[in-house]
């Protein structure tokens, strides 16, 4: 910890950081809200919702080969700088209506696109190798606590005055991390690269199929934004604003309480003994297996009745469900993130987080979408199954992880002795 608080760049790169993730999640839950409030449709917010990954999906193709050809910290900057301005004038024009949001929406993916690859890249030229972990932790415990808050304050502000106080709160964000972006200081020259952009883009799968570890992760990646995420953005409104009629603030408190249990998984993660990846990674996946369970619960007509006798108890038990489910996948993304951060060589690392936003973009699409459809038209129970199968397909494809970590453990024993 003391070496963390001494290293300014680190201090700045969390600050910066989530200083936007507060923003962003404030302008995000509002969005949601007020989508679902125009549309009144899981299908419809389901289908917006996946538009969002288009730009994505056509631009990863090529976003992490250039980001590896370009000084990182100046696109970062640049790009905070204008989504900032992009949101001021929002404001200016004072239109709220869907053109409006789908700009914004296709705007910020398109921008995001070449800003994630860029803010993996820099991990390793300011944080030490054996510093990755706790520096993992730590950053989610912050960025957890603010999500924490800031959906509470989202929802509130939203029912109160709508979105023009909250676009004006993530603008902000947005500069002040553009600043905090320009006080790092770290070496930013850029290697020599040969090759076309598509060449160096197409080396990333010859990692994948080298590093069967890298290629398992990726595929895990992929269905968590297949199955868990977008059950999780799209069932959670729906069964508060459809099924339970539930006020739009409690959808803020259920976000919160999401934020609360990653918080929790950091420090978990962060305390235990045990640092083995595989294991930790393998221990999430059936973390959230079990939780799907709690989801279940809903299946049962006698259990909805009784939580729908009340305002408040739809709140608290999808509250507990995502506590439960989000304390499993919070403890699994620390490992999750460190692995790739220690072993994707730091000059493919743009180009690994590029084709990860791919796989993550189709996942995104086709579940937001699925989602929709499925919650709109047909019974909770199938929705609720599909998830499951989908927790279970992660801990399938987590067993060559496994393996190819158990070998490499005994040629190490092997060599020694």
């Amino acid at each position: 910890m003391k070496a963390i608080l001494k290293n300014k760049n680190i201090k700045l790169l969390i600050f910066g950081r989530n200083t936007s993730v507060f923003g962003d999640v404030m302008l995000l839950t509002a969005l949601a809200l007020h989508v679902f409030k125009i549309t009144n449709s899981p299908k419809a917010f389901g289908a917006i919702m996946a538009v969002a990954y288009i730009p994505r999906l056509i631009l990863s193709s090529f976003s992490g080969a250039i980001v590896d050809r370009i000084p990182k910290k100046r696109l970062m900057i640049s790009l905070d700088i204008i989504r900032g301005v992009i949101l001021i004038g929002t404001l200016i024009f004072n239109n709220y209506h869907l053109p409006t949001i789908y700009f914004l929406i296709l705007t910020f993916a398109v921008a995001d696109t070449f800003f994630m690859p860029a803010s993996v890249s820099i991990i390793p030229k300011i944080v030490p190798k054996d510093l990755r972990m706790e520096v993992n932790s730590i950053d989610q415990t912050i960025e957890n606590t603010i999500n924490v808050v800031s959906p509470l304050i989202a929802s509130a502000l939203y029912v109160s005055g709508g979105l023009f106080i909250i676009i004006i709160v993530d603008a902000i964000t947005f500069i002040i991390s553009g600043l905090s972006e320009m006080l790092i200081e770290f070496d930013d020259t850029i290697g020599e690269i040969k090759g076309k952009v598509y060449k160096d883009m197409l080396r990333i799968f010859k990692l994948f199929k080298d590093d069967i570890r890298v290629g398992s992760l990726v595929v895990n990646g992929a269905l968590t934004h297949l199955f868990l995420v977008p059950f999780i953005e799209v069932g959670i409104i729906s069964l508060l604003m459809v099924t339970f009629k539930a006020p739009e603030i409690h959808y803020g408190i259920v976000r919160a309480a999401i934020s609360a249990a990653t918080i929790l998984a950091g420090v978990i993660a962060y305390k235990i003994k045990n640092k083995d990846i595989a294991r930790n990674i393998n221990i999430g996946n059936l973390g959230m297996l079990i939780s799907v369970l709690f989801f279940a619960l809903v299946v049962f007509s006698p259990f909805t009745e009784f939580i729908g006798s009340s305002m408040y108890f739809p709140v608290i038990y999808l509250s507990i469900a995502c506590f439960v489910m989000f304390l499993s996948f919070g403890f699994y993304v620390v490992f999750f993130r460190t692995f790739y951060q220690t072993q994707v060589p730091e000059n493919m690392l743009g180009r690994f987080a590029s084709v990860f936003i791919i796989f993550i973009s189709i996942s995104r699409i086709l579940g937001m979408y699925v989602y929709g459809v499925l919650f709109e038209s047909y019974p909770i129970w199938i929705p609720i199954l599909i998830l499951g199968c989908g927790i279970l397909l992660k801990l399938i494809v987590h067993i060559p992880f496994i393996n190819r970590e158990k070998a490499i453990r005994m040629n190490k024993s092997n060599t020694v002795a």
